[in-house]
């Protein structure tokens, strides 16, 4: 029974080659963009995973409001500023 359902699916692939050229490309096409994104998704969720309490870790960021910059060097001083306006119990934890 399988046999005959691939006979079948080999002649239909010869009577509409371009057809089935087209839907083949695509396929494998789909498979080369979607394996390195899983691998980039896999290593961008992986990252400092080795620490312990990593779960725990935070990544505090500066707004400035005058340049309207992202600032991702934010000094000691003013991430134990921003831990005592959440209430953080312990400042030294994030930085």
């Amino acid at each position: 029974m399988f046999t005959h359902y691939l006979k079948i699916a080999f002649r239909n692939m010869r009577k509409y080659r371009t057809q089935s050229l087209t839907g083949i490309f695509a396929l494998a096409f789909g498979l080369a963009c979607f394996v390195p994104a899983l691998y980039w998704l896999r290593y961008e969720t992986s990252y400092d995973s080795f620490y312990p309490g990593a779960e725990n870790i935070y990544r505090i960021y500066l707004y400035e409001k005058q340049s309207g910059k992202l600032n991702e060097l934010v000094s000691r001083r003013q991430c134990r500023i921003h831990c005592r306006c959440t209430g953080s119990d312990d400042a030294n934890a994030f930085c």
